[in-house]
C-alpha cells in the first residue's frame, strides 16, 4: 500500500467526527431557531391551514397578515387562533434536539440515516397537524360553533394529535434503526 493510501485513512474517523459535531450543532441550532421564530412559525401554519381549507369550503376561509389566526366567513363569523401548543413547532423542535443529539452522542447511527429520518418525521408532524387544523377549523364551520369545535378540537383533534404525533416518533426511530450494518461513512 502505498504512504497516501494510509493518510487518506488516517483522516477518515477526523471528517467523519467533524460531520456529526457539524450536524449536531446545526441541529440544535436549527431547533433554537425554530423556538424563536414561533410567531413566524405559527403565521405560515395559519396561512397554509386557511388555503386549504378555502380550497374545499363552500365559506370564505383566510388569515390574516400578521397574526396566527384563521378566519371563517365574511363578515367574520368564527376565528381560530394558532397557539403555540397547537403548533406543530414543538415537536419540530423536539426532533431537531433529539437529531442533534443523536448525530453527536449516538456513534451507531449513520448521519444519512439520522438526516432521513428527521425530515421524514417533521414533515409527517406538520401534515398530521395541518389536518388537525383543517377538521377543526371545516367542522367548527360545517357545523354549529359550540358542537363542532367541541368534537373536533377537544376530541377528534386530541386523539389526532396524541396518535399522530406518537406515529411521527415511531417512524422516526424505525427509520434510525432499519439500518443495522456498522458506521463506516457519514
Amino acid at each position: 500500500m502505498s504512504r497516501g493510501a494510509h493518510a487518506s485513512r488516517a483522516q477518515a474517523p477526523a471528517t467523519h467526527g467533524l460531520a456529526r459535531f457539524t450536524l449536531a450543532g446545526l441541529s440544535l441550532a436549527g431547533g433554537l431557531g425554530t423556538w424563536l421564530m414561533a410567531d413566524p412559525y405559527r403565521l405560515m401554519e395559519a396561512k397554509a391551514s386557511a388555503w386549504l381549507a378555502d380550497l374545499v369550503s363552500t365559506q370564505p376561509i383566510w388569515s390574516a397578515a400578521e397574526q396566527p389566526v384563521i378566519f371563517v366567513g365574511r363578515p367574520v363569523d368564527i376565528a381560530f387562533v394558532i397557539t403555540p401548543s397547537c403548533s406543530s413547532m414543538i415537536v419540530a423542535v423536539i426532533f431537531f434536539v433529539a437529531s442533534g443529539l443523536l448525530s453527536f452522542f449516538g456513534r451507531r447511527f449513520r448521519l444519512r440515516r439520522i438526516l432521513m429520518a428527521f425530515a421524514v418525521a417533521v414533515v409527517l408532524a406538520a401534515f398530521i397537524n395541518f389536518a388537525r387544523m383543517l377538521l377543526i377549523v371545516l367542522a367548527s364551520s360545517g357545523w354549529s360553533r359550540q358542537i363542532g369545535f367541541q368534537l373536533s378540537h377537544e376530541w377528534l383533534g386530541s386523539f389526532l394529535t396524541v396518535f399522530g404525533m406518537a406515529f411521527a416518533l415511531l417512524v422516526y426511530l424505525f427509520l434510525l434503526a432499519r439500518d443495522r450494518s456498522p458506521v463506516a461513512s457519514p
